[in-house]
């Protein structure tokens, strides 16, 4: 038995759970989940929508729901539609100035927003909503990784949808809140790229490989500069990315391609 909050409960994991080694304990939580969810409805409170492997997690208000209602997203139902119409967000911003716990709760709320949104194509919605919550738990230990994430979530969607102006905006915010994130610069690079300003996109690659070198950055500039026939640089950035994945044959090949158009002729 076990004391949360006044209440007292039978551990759903088992009497055992505690004593288990770490990796085990991960197994039969997965285990004990999974049983939940075959059987009734089940909601997580998490920022991880792979927290229960082989099952889709969708955003409802403040949680996330194991898959139901063949899977649809949260914004093509009435009820995910309605949840945060009828959830008050209150902020007490002089409470948030004196409780880090607190700012460490209210927090959530606005980041959780922000990604209904996200998902409903309002991007820019979603962007001011994670400053809210930047601005909010400015010293929270999880903020800044968590926005982050949903921002180049943001970005990856409206990139996919092809607004490459608004994936920019989005991947831009991400590095604000992680400004070593190589990852979004790759990918910030990509929609300045597809938006026609090459040597904008030419320093944010070589930034990206200078900061963490990656075969998708190495690659990505190798291709830009392949489509601009500037083959000695294209055989370089292609170079790069072998040497990182020798056994990539696509590399290999363009590297070598790379070399044989800028050789004199």
């Amino acid at each position: 038995m076990h004391d949360r909050g006044g209440l007292v409960f039978r551990s759903a994991y088992g009497p055992d759970f505690r004593q288990l080694a770490q990796d085990e304990k991960e197994a039969r939580r997965v285990q004990v989940e999974a049983a939940f969810a075959a059987g009734r409805p089940t909601y997580y409170s998490t920022l991880r929508d792979s927290i229960l492997p082989g099952r889709k997690l969708m955003l409802e208000g403040v949680l996330r729901a194991v898959g139901g209602e063949a899977d649809r997203l949260p914004f093509e139902t009435p009820r995910g539609r309605a949840l945060w119409e009828a959830l008050p967000v209150r902020v007490d911003r002089a409470m948030a100035a004196s409780f880090y716990r607190y700012r460490a709760l209210v927090a959530f709320y606005p980041l959780m927003r922000a990604l209904a949104r996200a998902e409903r194509g309002d991007s820019r919605a979603a962007l001011l909503l994670l400053q809210e919550a930047s601005s909010v738990g400015f010293d929270v230990l999880w903020v800044p990784e968590a926005a982050s994430q949903a921002a180049q979530w943001a970005a990856y969607l409206a990139s996919r949808s092809g607004d490459w102006r608004a994936g920019e905006a989005a991947y831009r915010s991400a590095l604000a809140f992680t400004p070593k994130n190589a990852e979004a610069r790759v990918n910030l690079a990509v929609s300045v790229e597809k938006q026609g300003r090459l040597e904008e996109a030419e320093a944010l690659y070589l930034a990206a490989v200078k900061e963490a070198p990656s075969v998708e950055a190495w690659y990505n500039l190798g291709s830009m500069y392949w489509a601009n026939r500037r083959w000695r640089e294209a055989a370089s950035a292609f170079e790069q990315a072998f040497r990182l994945k020798p056994d990539d044959r696509r590399l290999d090949h363009y590297r070598r391609e790379s070399l044989r158009r800028s050789a004199p002729r």
